[in-house]
Order: C-alpha cells, then sequence, then structure tokens
C-alpha cells in the first residue's frame, strides 16, 4: 500500500517519503493516482511510478550452512574438491549481488563461481 510510504501534501502537489522506508525486496515500485479539482468543479488526473532503488541489506548466504567432504591423500593441485554456492536476496541489477568467495585456509582456493580447489 503506497499511502505507508508516501504522503502528497493538497496544497503543493509535494509528494514526499513518509516515515516509514520502502523495501525494494518488496516492492520495486509503486504505482498510483493524483486527482486534482479545481473550485470551478473541473478535475484531472495522472498515473505517478515510483521507482525504489536498492541498496545492499541482505547478508549473502550459502545454501549450505555446513559442509563436509573427505579427498584423497593423492588429490592432484588444481583438482576441483568441492563447488560452494552462496546467494544474496539484493536486487540482480546492482552489484549488491556479487558474491566474492574468501578461503579461510591457506590449504584450499576457491576460484570464481565457488569452486573449491
Amino acid at each position: 500500500d503506497e499511502s505507508a510510504y508516501f504522503v502528497i501534501n493538497t496544497t503543493t502537489g509535494v509528494i514526499s517519503t513518509s516515515s516509514t522506508s520502502a523495501d525494494r525486496e518488496m516492492d520495486a515500485s509503486f504505482t498510483f493516482n493524483v486527482y486534482a479539482e479545481d473550485e470551478g468543479g473541473f478535475s484531472g488526473s495522472t498515473s505517478v511510478t515510483i521507482n525504489v532503488n536498492d541498496v545492499n541489506d541482505n547478508t549473502p548466504y550459502f545454501t549450505e550452512e555446513i559442509l563436509n567432504i573427505t579427498v584423497r591423500e593423492s588429490t592432484s593441485v588444481g583438482e576441483v574438491v568441492l563447488r560452494v554456492e552462496a546467494f544474496d536476496d539484493d536486487a540482480t541489477s546492482t552489484y549488491n549481488t556479487i558474491v566474492e568467495y574468501l578461503p579461510s585456509s591457506p590449504l584450499f582456493n576457491v576460484s570464481e563461481g565457488g569452486v573449491v580447489v
């Protein structure tokens, strides 16, 4: 409901945000009609669309919280042992959804795309 996010000054026509902020992941845009009427009884209307830009307000998350694997001691250097996958619920049109994988162990490397070698 756009009335929870925007108010219009009935004298000036200025539309401003209310005390509640919009969440891009819930509503990407708001469309509503604005009506004007003069004292002579004539009226007009227009449609207003307000698009909500995304901010980085979601934390990346993995499909699995804990992953346990076993590797042979003869595993070759550069051999893929696992692929991890993380997601971010921010809008895909922003850089907020680019996930960078950082290994926490010097024994493994994580390449682009989450491939563990």
